[in-house]
């Protein structure tokens, strides 16, 4: 495989040994107040669609719907940064030895992992770097997290329309509030704890259901003979699915998801979900894709599209999908679990 070329090795080298202190200039440059304000505003929503969405199952009883809905409302937010950045003042660089940077780095970071010995966990933390593009859902800690590097296009644009926000960054919102439900994060607690809060019919429903997920992946042929695996993926594919249920169910709660104004000959819904399936466009080898099919916990980028879709009635209503089409699953095939 072909070394990355020099300037992208020392980039990353140092992102690695200044995270929060190229994240702060990040920040400055590329990501204004008003951009957090309007993640907030994304973020509440879609906290209230998913509120609405477990309210409403059928498969779920309500004594464990009001523990999900209690974790629900003590979920955390972080959005584009911490509250205070990582002082770095210790830490001699100069501009004669790139190596003997590289190893002040490695002890300055050193020294600071070892000072948390003995420590409590500190809340405010980050695990990732703002100026990176991901996001997480951190169960001991009950919190979502969203870096400043994945508030850009094609996730997020504080110039393009609801629909295409929320069929973006919108699913990745739901997405990462679903993750503290799928078959891992539904085993901790609202404080973050391993707690067994479901009662044995509904984690036995909801094993059936996530079963159902499973078997749909496990049929999708990535390359040649080689199929996707259900069970590896099945964490990813119930929070691609749950968090693009609730992204749509905020959606229509908007002025521009009540209307039928068409932009650029397209519906409200279909930019939805047009915006949806932008984000994963892959080009991808044949050696890549088999690597990931093995390894990654994430489903390729072309069957997170066409995974979920499938079993959204919304997308057959605005596309017009019917029998025979290449995207219709019967409906007694089809999963709803979030």
């Amino acid at each position: 495989e072909e070394m990355q070329p020099r300037w992208k090795r020392v980039l990353n080298t140092a992102s690695y040994a200044l995270g929060e202190a190229i994240g702060e200039a990040y920040v400055k440059e590329y990501f204004p107040p008003e951009a957090k304000q309007r993640m907030l505003t994304l973020v509440e929503n879609l906290r209230k669609a998913l509120g609405e969405r477990i309210q409403n199952l059928t498969w779920m009883s309500d004594t464990t719907k009001q523990k999900a809905l209690e974790k629900l409302a003590a979920m955390k937010v972080k959005i584009g940064y911490p509250d205070k950045w990582r002082d770095y003042s210790e830490l001699k660089v100069g501009e004669s030895s790139y190596i003997e940077n590289v190893i002040e780095a490695e002890r300055f970071n050193r020294a600071y992992m070892l000072s948390k010995v003995n420590k409590p966990v500190d809340p405010m933390e980050w695990q990732m770097t703002p100026q990176t593009v991901n996001a997480y859902y951190n169960p001991s800690n009950n919190e979502i997290v969203f870096p400043a590097g994945i508030l850009q296009p094609p996730f997020f644009s504080m110039t393009a329309d609801d629909a295409v926000n929320y069929g973006a960054i919108g699913m990745v919102i739901g997405h990462e509030m679903t993750h503290g439900f799928d078959d891992e994060g539904r085993k901790f607690d609202k404080d973050g704890n391993l707690s067994e809060w479901w009662t044995p019919e509904d984690a036995k429903r909801f094993n059936e259901r996530t079963e159902i997920l499973v078997k749909q992946y496990d049929q999708y042929v990535v390359l040649d003979s080689t199929h996707a695996n259900g069970k590896l993926t099945l964490g990813e594919n119930i929070a691609d699915l749950g968090g693009l249920n609730v992204a749509y169910t905020a959606f229509k709660m908007t002025e521009e998801g009540k209307s039928n104004t068409r932009i650029d000959g397209f519906t409200p819904d279909q930019r939805f979900f047009l915006g949806y399936a932008h984000v994963w466009a892959q080009n991808i080898r044949d050696q890549e894709i088999l690597r990931r099919t093995k390894e990654d916990v994430h489903s390729l980028g072309r069957f997170r599209v066409n995974g979920p879709l499938r079993n959204m009635p919304e997308f057959y209503k605005s596309f017009d999908i019917k029998p025979g089409d290449p995207m219709y699953l019967p409906e007694e095939e089809r999963a709803v679990i979030w």
